[in-house]
């Protein structure tokens, strides 16, 4: 009994710990793209100035 508890807290901790990074990697990524997207954003911003001047 002992082990089959201590198999099973060890799978659900691996689990939530596998959530975790995923739930990170798919947030880091979709910051990525936000960033990537500014920049090109905030460069274009300045090509446009740099031509107005």
């Amino acid at each position: 009994m002992g082990f089959v508890h201590v198999v099973w807290g060890g799978a659900s901790l691996v689990a939530l710990a596998l959530g975790w990074v995923v739930i990170a990697w798919r947030g880091g990524k979709h910051l990525n793209e936000r960033l990537t997207e500014q920049l090109s954003r905030s460069a274009a911003l300045e090509r446009e100035c740099s031509t107005l001047r």
